[in-house]
C-alpha cells in the first residue's frame, strides 16, 4: 500500500486511507484500502492491484496441508469476489 500511495502522491494525486471505523475519504481523493476493509462499502470505480506472481501470499504451513490449502483458496476466492463487487460503475484489475 505504501508503494501505491507514493506513486499517487508523486503524480500529484491526493490519497486517503480508508479504515473500517472511518469509511469515507475526502471528495476528490483516491481512497486506498485492503480487500478485507472493502466489505460492505461501494464505490463508483474500483481499481484492484494484483501481484503477477500470486494474489496473496500463502504461508508454508498452509502449503503443506492439503485441507488447509483448499480452505485458504476458497476464502481467497471469496475475498476477490468481495473486492470486485465493490464497484458500482467501473472495475479495473491491474496486474503488476
Amino acid at each position: 500500500m505504501e508503494e501505491a500511495e507514493s506513486r499517487f502522491r508523486d503524480a500529484g494525486i491526493d490519497v486517503r486511507f480508508i479504515e473500517r471505523d472511518n469509511p469515507l475519504a475526502d471528495e476528490g481523493a483516491v481512497s486506498l484500502l485492503t480487500m478485507h476493509n472493502s466489505k460492505g462499502l461501494e464505490f463508483e470505480s474500483v481499481f484492484i492491484l494484483e501481484d503477477n506472481e500470486q494474489k496473496t501470499p500463502v504461508p508454508d504451513w498452509i502449503r503443506s496441508n492439503k485441507k488447509a490449502l483448499i480452505e485458504y483458496e476458497r476464502k481467497n476466492k471469496h475475498l476477490q469476489y468481495v473486492a470486485q463487487s465493490r464497484a458500482r460503475d467501473q472495475l479495473f484489475i491491474l496486474v503488476v
